[in-house]
């Protein structure tokens, strides 16, 4: 599916199976795909202003490219603002005419208990931190898979293209990214002179070392206790 729907549609489902309000789960995934849009540009506003600074002896041709990249991140802001948008004029107090539409009805529930987070500042600056930092450690991992793959890319390259690829392909453009990536990667490292075979396999890399990276947990909560648990009648009634 296209990247993190998959993900959230599965944990939707399973802490629904725990008897949690469906609509709150659906809040919560919902806020922290915001936290994660904001934290994501916030990264790649740091890319182009790196790149600005690294591209500026060959301008010429990284003005073929700029304007892409700049709808990239332009994309990403007005994403995160439409939500901000959505949340601070939705709440409880606020009468729409919609809740004879079961759907658009459960849909203003929902979005009301999004708007309530707004109480718990503290815990959203956390978050939000935390998926800074997730974010800013794919570039760490990308520089340890090209110093092992004998690339020769920089770290400052790598925090000056990464981001950018991160922010797109969370925009649901294809499936899990595939394609966008690979031709970022290609793409964006031509311009610090990485060849495009090289920069195809590190792509390829990167994505294999996610998917083995979570591979053993999919594999415990197939095989453990706690999903069999989760399916016995105590837990339906706990």
């Amino acid at each position: 599916m296209p990247t993190t729907i998959g993900g959230d549609l599965f944990r939707w489902y399973n802490l629904s199976r725990y008897k949690i309000d469906v609509k709150a789960v659906a809040a919560s995934i919902f806020v922290e795909r915001f936290l994660g849009v904001v934290a994501a540009v916030a990264l790649a506003f740091i890319s182009l202003a790196l790149i600005f600074f690294l591209m500026h002896d060959s301008w010429g041709y990284f003005d073929e490219v700029a304007w892409s990249l700049l709808a990239i991140v332009v994309m990403g802001t007005v994403g995160a603002a439409l939500l901000w948008v959505i949340l601070k004029n939705t709440s409880g107090r606020i009468s729409l005419p919609i809740n004879k539409i079961p759907i658009l009805g459960k849909l203003r529930q929902v979005l009301a208990m999004c708007y309530a987070f707004r109480s718990q500042r503290s815990m959203l600056s956390v978050v939000w931190v935390w998926t800074f930092i997730e974010q800013a450690f794919s570039i760490i991992v990308t520089f340890l898979l090209a110093r092992a793959l004998q690339i020769d890319v920089s770290i400052l390259e790598l925090i000056a293209v990464v981001p950018l690829i991160i922010l797109a392909v969370r925009i649901p453009i294809s499936f899990e990214g595939i394609g966008v990536q690979e031709g970022l990667y290609v793409g964006l490292l031509g311009l610090v002179g990485v060849p495009g075979v090289e920069a195809l396999v590190l792509s390829a890399l990167t994505r294999f070392v996610f998917i083995g990276c979570s591979l053993p947990w999919g594999i415990h909560f197939l095989f453990s206790g706690n999903r069999r648990a989760l399916d016995s009648p105590q837990a339906a009634t706990s």
